[in-house]
């Protein structure tokens, strides 16, 4: 169970981990696949997929998934939706990712 952290209530902690699968898909290229997504953010592949549409439903994130030579799939964005790629990118290293890696490792570890 995710422990709250220096002022992040549960739901903050929540969203946060949704921003880091946008800027896994975002900076990951074609290794953004289920799999990895998974494994990065330490979610179940039916939460990877509900993350994936709130996302899409309520940032207006268009998010496509395209298979490969080898028969894998992987992520990209082609529309930023309310967001612009730069300004997110650089919000999201400078103020949370740290703490959204500690809380995925904290995830996978359960």
């Amino acid at each position: 169970m995710t422990r709250k952290k220096s002022g992040f209530s549960q739901r903050s902690l929540s969203i946060v981990s949704l921003f880091y699968l946008l800027y896994l898909i975002a900076t990951r290229g074609t290794e953004a696949t289920h799999q990895a997504l998974c494994a990065l953010t330490g979610h179940s592949y039916p939460t990877l997929h509900r993350n994936l549409r709130l996302l899409r439903e309520g940032c207006g994130v268009d998010i496509r998934s395209k298979r490969q030579t080898d028969n894998s799939t992987y992520f990209y964005i082609e529309s930023w939706g309310i967001f612009t790629q730069e300004r997110f990118l650089d919000t999201f290293r400078e103020k949370f990712l740290d703490l959204a890696i500690e809380q995925a490792e904290e995830k996978a570890d359960v």
